[in-house]
């Protein structure tokens, strides 16, 4: 099986903590993309349909905006549904915007999923009040469900040849990596060091490994070639 990570393009909050020098003031809740996530987006999309990506077989993602909108044009050029997983959202610590929130946002409704991309399978638990109820969360909270997240794929009903692409975000993507290659954090969640991901930019995985006792072999982190070098955010 191959597990292919994608990040999300360009958000606002992302062009905010750039252009502000990393202040948070200016954060939003759930942003949306960018015209520059767009593109990033649309570029994306046609790598795949340029048979420059492995193909899906089942295309996940995170039911955050900014991950919807960039999985719209994947399952467009792909044909195929959009699974919605709330647990593949953002680390959700209180400092991800709004400044001064005291609960983390809910995340749009159903319906308003639904206009972004067609083609979203709404989960369980996802309805016209959104779909994150719980609390701000810790890194170490975060690491455990990262881990939920990486055993139901590695236990999944997939077959060998089976490519589960997944879109979420570049802290999320740092704990499932993690999770496969069995590299864990500091005990309390937080990272030794963090592997670059521009604005969808992938990382690619095969599991299990090819070496009897090998959790997964990476084949690429970070990559980024569908974009130009104008192109690139984080």
């Amino acid at each position: 099986m191959q597990l292919l990570l994608i990040r999300h393009g360009e958000s606002v909050n992302n062009l905010v903590y750039r252009d502000s020098g990393g202040e948070l003031d200016g954060l939003v809740a759930d942003p949306q993309l960018t015209d520059l996530g767009q593109r990033q987006a649309a570029k994306l999309a046609a790598f795949f349909a340029a048979g420059r990506l492995p193909l899906p077989t089942v295309l996940y993602s995170s039911l955050m905006r900014r991950a919807v909108e960039t999985a719209a044009p994947l399952a467009d050029v792909l044909d195929m549904p959009v699974q919605g997983w709330i647990d593949l959202h953002e680390v959700a610590v209180d400092s991800d915007g709004p400044a001064g929130a005291t609960q983390p946002d809910p995340g749009l409704p159903a319906s308003q999923l639904k206009q972004l991309c067609p083609s979203l399978v709404v989960p369980e638990g996802a309805d016209e009040a959104g779909w994150y109820h719980a609390d701000f969360e810790t890194p170490l909270v975060a690491w455990q469900r990262a881990q939920r997240v990486a055993q139901a794929i590695m236990l999944g009903p997939y077959d060998e040849d089976a490519v589960v692409a997944v879109v979420a975000h570049g802290w999320f993507c740092q704990y499932l990596l993690r999770s496969f290659t069995v590299h864990p954090p500091y005990e309390d969640g937080w990272l030794q060091s963090w592997w670059r991901m521009y604005n969808t930019s992938t990382i690619l995985l095969e599991y299990p490994g090819h070496f009897p006792g090998e959790a997964a072999d990476v084949q690429w982190v970070n990559r980024f070639d569908h974009l130009d070098d104008d192109e690139l955010t984080v």
